[in-house]
């Protein structure tokens, strides 16, 4: 079984991006919106009110606003306000898109480039349709052919 090279640079997103993106309102708290990565085992969420897209948080993002603190034995009152803080003042507003017509080639360029691990897909009138992500684009780079 040999593995495909995505049809060369020619392949384009909508062949690898994932269509079921989990999305959270801007006032999701930062507790709500971990137990959603957790839950779906997914590291982004993709902000939008409605399908309009905003923004996006990361794993990483959550976490560096979380004490190690929270939901143990340890836990100050202050860690356990930090969780209940909307994700509206840690999400990155102004990301980096792509669109469904992109290149694997140009999605992955802008990845490495801007130094992210993910690219919502927004169509031609800018409402979300998906999300593509470094693991994404492994996987397609290893589809059987």
């Amino acid at each position: 079984m040999g593995v495909s090279l995505l049809g060369s640079q020619f392949a384009t997103v909508a062949s690898i991006m994932s269509s079921r993106v989990v999305t959270v309102d801007p006032s999701t708290s930062i507790a709500n919106a971990l137990r959603l990565t957790r839950e779906h085992s997914i590291h982004h969420l993709v902000v939008t009110i409605g399908t309009k897209f905003l923004g996006v948080v990361s794993d990483r993002d959550l976490l560096q606003h979380v004490s190690p603190f929270a939901g143990t034995i340890n836990e100050r009152p202050r860690d356990a306000v930090t969780l209940q803080r909307p994700i509206s003042g840690i999400a990155t507003y102004h990301a980096v898109t792509t669109t469904p017509g992109a290149t694997v080639a140009q999605a992955a360029r802008l990845l490495l480039n801007q130094g992210i691990s993910s690219l919502p897909v927004l169509d031609d009138d800018g409402m979300l349709v998906g999300i593509v992500t470094t693991r994404d684009l492994v996987r397609g780079l290893l589809k059987p052919v």
